[in-house]
């Protein structure tokens, strides 16, 4: 054969090496549950590896509802709606997401998160955390107060805390 007729094969042969490698490293690390480390895999491993910044309190802008933001803690009678607004600039260059640790305070709460049309809703008793990441097109949190009183309180902290 002609080196010419050889070009697909050659490249047929380079892609399936590669394949190999990348399976053996996948096997090698572990999977989604844990590798040999015990610390969630290599998915787990990678998560953190993406430009990101921290969520604060200060970014959720009260959108509906009953609310009161100060500090790190927002506090909800009956029901509270807030938007996390979009990443801007000309080029958005920057973190890819946000992230935060939310805190239930002493009543327990429903969250329900919406980003890009999609919603998750997460049922949290006292003390309870939930972690949060938003992307760069934001979302928006609704906080539902489910004590008897209606009043609760949610801490926004930092992912790593």
């Amino acid at each position: 054969m002609p080196g010419s007729d050889r070009r697909p094969f050659v490249v047929l042969a380079v892609l399936a090496v590669g394949a190999v490698v990348v399976l053996g490293v996948g096997i090698g690390a572990g999977g989604p549950g844990g590798g040999p480390g015990g610390d969630g895999g290599w998915q787990a491993r990678l998560s953190g590896l993406g430009p990101s910044s921290p969520l604060a309190a200060a970014d959720l802008a009260p959108a509906g509802g009953t609310c009161a933001i100060g500090g790190a803690v927002v506090t909800v009678t009956a029901s509270c709606t807030l938007d996390v607004p979009a990443v801007s600039g000309l080029f958005s260059f920057g973190a890819v997401t946000r992230r935060a640790a939310l805190v239930a305070g002493p009543a327990p709460l429903t969250l329900v998160v919406t980003q890009q049309g999609h919603p998750a809703r997460q049922d949290l008793g006292a003390g309870e955390t939930v972690r949060l990441t938003v992307g760069r097109d934001g979302g928006s949190l609704v906080v539902t107060c489910r004590s008897a009183d209606r009043q609760c309180s949610i801490t926004v902290s930092r992912e790593d805390a």
